[in-house]
């Protein structure tokens, strides 16, 4: 078993009858993770599932490692993700050199991933098509608000 699916699958407290279920929604994320962390890891950006206690402590810890580029989900998401959610957010920081590659990466996965390159916002991952779809509409009125400010 995944590292992945033992953060998710690892709490006795879960709902057995929603999630004993072949293909299950809770199946289908720890599958959709399981190949984010691929991706990322045949790249050489460290990916972290269940880091830290938050988005904060998680940056503040990897810095403190001394890595340049990684991705996590911290304890909260872990959380979320037992109780069921199809989403999940990756806190980042890449060098000016990986960037462009992650980006063009995360372009050609974006059937389970989303993010515009905006260095101040989260990576986006899920399983579940309808919530892809309202996030892309989401990034792309941000991006154009961001725009205007600029403007």
């Amino acid at each position: 078993m995944s590292q992945t699916t033992n953060s998710i699958n690892n709490d006795e407290s879960d709902n057995e009858s929603v999630w004993s279920e072949e293909g299950s929604i809770k199946e289908k994320m720890t599958d959709c993770i399981a190949k984010v962390e691929d991706l990322f890891e045949m790249m050489n950006v460290r990916f972290r599932k269940d880091w830290s206690c938050c988005m904060s402590c998680g940056h503040a810890e990897a810095k403190s490692e001394g890595w340049e580029n990684y991705v996590f989900y911290h304890s909260q998401a872990t959380d979320s993700l037992k109780e069921g959610d199809t989403e999940v957010h990756l806190a980042f920081l890449f060098t000016d050199e990986m960037k462009p590659k992650v980006l063009e990466m995360i372009k050609a996965n974006s059937d389970i991933l989303q993010w515009a390159g905006n260095d101040h916002t989260t990576i986006y991952v899920t399983c579940d098509a309808e919530l892809m779809k309202k996030q892309v509409i989401e990034d792309e009125k941000r991006q154009k608000f961001m725009e205007s400010k600029l403007n």
